[in-house]
């Protein structure tokens, strides 16, 4: 019996030697995780995935408009004055007979030089061995110009 005794307390020493070291790998663990935590910036990205960071987002705008007067109203907008439409210069021209206007509007005058045909030579590319040249060429034009012929 008395072998036995030792024996127990031998594997009572391995185990607590065990259980010292996966302490140890445990808190190493923790260490990295929290450091990996930080080195990515994973609550930024539990933020922007939960939605949180563009509310507090949101409401800082909405705080500055109201700190500022200025603010589009609506449901976002509750509590806070609405912004005045902004009158342009043209405002006092609105009724005007065409008399009146004519000293500011501009005249507008046709052109005089006709256009010309658009001249383009494509380049040569290259020469000799391992050069190309082109065999067909297309280019586009966007105008509103009709061509009869």
């Amino acid at each position: 019996m008395y072998m036995d005794v030792t024996k127990i307390e031998g594997q009572v020493s391995l185990y607590h030697t065990l259980f010292l070291a996966c302490a140890i790998a445990a808190a190493a663990c923790l260490v990295v995780t929290v450091f990996l935590l930080l080195f990515f910036r994973i609550p930024s990205i539990i933020g922007e995935l939960t939605g949180r960071t563009a509310r507090k987002a949101i409401s800082a705008m909405e705080e500055h408009n109201a700190r500022t007067g200025l603010g589009t109203g609506g449901a976002a907008g509750k509590g806070r004055r609405k912004q005045k439409p902004n009158k342009g210069k043209t405002e006092h021209m609105k009724n005007l007979p065409l008399q009146e206007m004519a000293p500011f509007m501009q005249e507008t005058a046709p052109l005089v030089q006709e256009t010309a045909p658009l001249q383009y030579e494509a380049p040569a590319f290259g020469s000799g061995i391992g050069g190309f040249r082109v065999t067909r060429e297309l280019m586009m034009i966007h105008t509103e110009e009709i061509i009869e012929s």
